[in-house]
């Protein structure tokens, strides 16, 4: 069967159920928003600045406004960043790891192709999948913020980028920790992924340090930077180690022998 259609195949049943997951999130988060219109603006902000510096930083809430709808938002983007990273983080490393957990490594790359070319075709599928996923993760937000108030089309657009960035970045450290760690890839994953997140805590509680931010994905890809510090640069730098981790892969799986 093509390596292209094989990995599609296995990934559909999982990507629908990720898939309506997300919608009912999305839907479910901005119910809440309601409830806090009625509230009224000022008794929310006023009740968020007495929670704990680290409770803010840990649910993003640290610096937004959450009684207008671009604040709320931005939140919500912060959920979903995070969510969608650990998708695209375990998509990309199921694509060596998997064959190397269930011993159909060996068969997939002693055929007469390529290694590099069957890697690029699970590597393509799993874009599709990504794009996919967004384009509809994508709709379901511009409709819903439609329906709950007036926002700006640029807000909209830098929401899809980083959740669209955020999925393609961790996707590719996934498929990167696959051909490095290899069947300890998911482990390692993991760990990866919460000291990148608990970098992104303390870099909102230790403001001071500047550099921490700069370092952090998660930071450059959250909706604190839609609303406040969308930087061009950093955005350009994540696609540049994005694209780094899939050559370097590459480059790896060619110098790999699977036996």
């Amino acid at each position: 069967m093509n390596i292209y259609k094989r990995e599609l195949k296995i990934k559909y049943k999982s990507t629908i159920i990720f898939t309506v997951f997300m919608i009912f999130l999305i839907q479910i988060s901005f119910l809440k928003y309601g409830s806090i219109v009625t509230l009224g603006g000022n008794a929310i902000n006023e009740m968020m600045d007495k929670l704990p510096m680290i409770l803010k930083a840990m649910y993003g809430m640290e610096g937004l406004d959450l009684a207008s709808l671009s604040g709320y938002t931005a939140v919500v983007i912060n959920f979903l960043v995070i969510i969608i990273a650990l998708h695209g983080l375990f998509l990309g490393i199921s694509h060596i790891g998997n064959e190397l957990k269930n011993k159909t490594v060996d068969f997939l790359f002693v055929k007469p192709v390529l290694k590099r070319n069957i890697f690029l075709k699970k590597i393509f599928a799993g874009m599709t999948i990504i794009v996919l996923l967004n384009i509809i993760i994508s709709f379901m937000l511009f409709i819903t913020l439609k329906a709950e108030g007036s926002i700006q089309a640029s807000f909209i657009f830098k929401s899809i980028i980083i959740l669209l960035l955020a999925d393609l970045f961790f996707y590719a450290m996934g498929i990167f920790l696959s051909v490095i760690a290899g069947k300890h890839s998911s482990r390692y994953g993991l760990i990866l992924f919460f000291l990148l997140y608990f970098l992104s805590i303390f870099s909102k509680i230790l403001k001071n340090i500047s550099f921490l931010k700069a370092i952090s994905p998660l930071d450059i890809l959250s909706g604190y930077s839609i609303v406040k510090d969308f930087n061009m640069t950093s955005i350009i730098v994540v696609c540049i180690i994005t694209i780094l981790l899939i050559i370097g892969s590459l480059y790896k799986i060619e110098k790999t022998e699977y036996r």
